[in-house]
């Protein structure tokens, strides 16, 4: 087990949090070198502060833009993140949807999100052979024919030579 030395706390706004921040003593909130970017002491321990909106736009930063409120952040976060995974993909892809339905007035839910998200996930795992063998694998002989009508079974049974009528 790490020691507790070796633990940081951090916190992210994605606007300024003035009201908060005019409440701490001045030398327990300083700038650092990088813009939006905050050590704070709160209680016994240092806290960074980012802050999304002010961050510099720059290549490493681009995943914070992500979830950035200014439209020029986000913008950039979009333009330049790189995922390095498949999880990075589709949760990139997930949050430019969000963003593209709440610019126009149509509600967006958490249910929305949860619904896209896994019609997307299942596209992708129906989209590879060795998603689709695992899946199967896990599933019992009553669930990987319920919502089959019995013509159905009788007819993919007689096509394979296995029903005699």
């Amino acid at each position: 087990m790490l020691p507790a030395a070796d633990f940081r706390r951090y916190a992210i706004a994605t606007r300024r949090p003035r009201k908060f921040l005019s409440q701490l003593l001045p030398e327990t909130c300083q700038e650092t070198a990088c813009s939006g970017v905050y050590d704070l002491v709160v209680g016994a321990l240092p806290v960074r502060l980012i802050v999304l909106d002010a961050l510099e736009q720059h290549p490493r930063n681009a995943p914070w833009g992500l979830f950035a409120h200014a439209r020029d952040q986000t913008q950039y976060g979009f333009a330049h993140y790189r995922p390095r995974s498949e999880i990075g993909i589709f949760l990139r892809n997930q949050l430019a949807k969000a963003y593209h339905l709440e610019e126009t007035d149509m509600a967006y839910t958490v249910e929305d999100f949860k619904r896209e998200a896994i019609q997307d996930l299942l596209e992708d795992v129906l989209a590879d052979p060795k998603a689709i063998q695992i899946l199967l694998e896990r599933l019992n002989v009553e669930e990987r024919l319920r919502g089959l009508d019995p013509e159905t079974i009788d007819a993919w049974l007689k096509k394979q030579g296995r029903r005699d009528h």
